[in-house]
C-alpha cells in the first residue's frame, strides 16, 4: 500500500480565498504532508496529502 494518500474536497465557488486559505492551514495543523487548491475546475478542488501510519511502499 502507498505511504502516501491525497484526499479531494470539492467547495463551492462563492467561497472566497481567505478561507481556503485558512482551511489549508487548518489540515497542516492536523498532520498533512501539504495541501493546496486546484483551480482549474469550474470549483474549488481543495486536495490534501496525507501519510498512511504503518505503510512505507507498495502492495506485495
Amino acid at each position: 500500500m502507498p505511504a502516501t494518500i491525497i484526499t479531494t474536497e470539492t467547495l463551492d465557488p462563492s467561497i472566497d480565498r481567505a478561507s481556503i486559505d485558512r482551511e489549508i492551514e487548518l489540515r497542516i495543523k492536523a498532520g498533512a504532508i501539504r495541501s493546496w487548491v486546484d483551480e482549474t475546475a469550474p470549483k474549488w478542488t481543495l486536495k490534501t496529502e496525507w501519510n498512511v501510519i504503518g505503510e512505507n511502499g507498495p502492495a506485495a
